[in-house]
């Protein structure tokens, strides 16, 4: 849309132009028509050579880029504006407006989606940094709410630990988020990304085990623990239950099929009369 109104603009602007030129409607001079768009063709190539290049640039490189076509941009515009009764009096000089205008925008595009990329490739590597450090510190975090859930005594540390890593787990969670959101942009990244999602799900589970963390009493630890043996057992012994069935189904199976095979057999030898 953007582009439609430049293309409309430069069209508008030399039509009215034409219009205010005695003799526009007259052919120009063809040297001078030869001369302006030789010079027209100079700064389109020097766009063009610009856009080249910026796929492969580098922040440096394209803030250079951004400053070279401010540069050739008000060039051009003092050189339209002097000739531009013999180019609004030529349609190929006309045509090659349109496309400077184009190719400008192209160029202008293109430099910001490319800044926008380095800047978003930064911001990545950045957060892939921060989480490969935050295991080690985030357990120790665990294991001193564990001691402090330990001690009756100990119930505000324990509750001013939690409001603190509430806080930490928001700015890890906004992170991951982000860096999450620039993968999906760039799918480039997307291996990296499976990286940074097992970091951020080994600590949400360490941050689940602090916000569960609570004092409780040596008997009714013993009794946790004790329930908790009992449920794994109670799971093995299911577990253990499931998988003999599995085989007597097997073995019946089995069986079935081996007593099929010795009718057939004996079907076959019983001669016939």
């Amino acid at each position: 849309m953007r582009k439609l109104f430049v293309l409309i603009l430069s069209l508008l602007t030399f039509t009215m132009v034409s219009a205010q030129v005695p003799n526009a409607e007259a052919k120009a001079d063809p040297f001078a028509s030869l001369e302006v768009s030789s010079r027209l063709s100079l700064f389109l190539n020097e766009i063009e050579t610009l856009l080249e290049n910026v796929s492969s640039a580098k922040q440096k490189q394209l803030k250079r880029a951004e400053k070279s076509l401010k540069g050739i941009d008000s060039k051009w515009n003092v050189y339209s504006q002097a000739h531009q009764d013999v180019i609004a009096s030529e349609e190929s000089l006309m045509e090659m407006v349109v496309l400077y205008e184009e190719s400008k925008q192209l160029l202008s595009d293109s430099i910001q989606s490319q800044l926008h990329k380095l800047d978003s490739y930064d911001k990545f590597e950045d957060i892939e940094e921060f989480f490969e450090t935050q295991n080690e510190p985030y357990q120790k975090l665990y294991e001193e709410a564990v001691g402090y859930s330990l001690i009756k005594s100990s119930a505000p540390l324990l509750e001013k630990l939690k409001a603190k890593e509430e806080l930490t787990f928001n700015d890890i969670t906004a992170r991951y988020e982000e860096s999450k959101t620039i993968s999906e942009e760039y799918p480039a990244l997307s291996k990296r990304m499976e990286k940074i999602e097992e970091e951020y799900i080994n600590i949400k589970g360490i941050s689940e085990k602090i916000k569960a963390a609570e004092y409780k009493p040596f008997l009714d630890r013993i009794k946790d623990y004790l329930y908790s043996l009992a449920a794994v057992a109670m799971l093995l012994m299911f577990a253990n239950m499931v998988q003999s069935k599995i085989q007597a189904i097997k073995q019946m199976r089995k069986s079935a099929e081996e007593y099929k095979e010795l009718l057939k057999k004996n079907e076959e030898e019983i001669p016939s009369i």
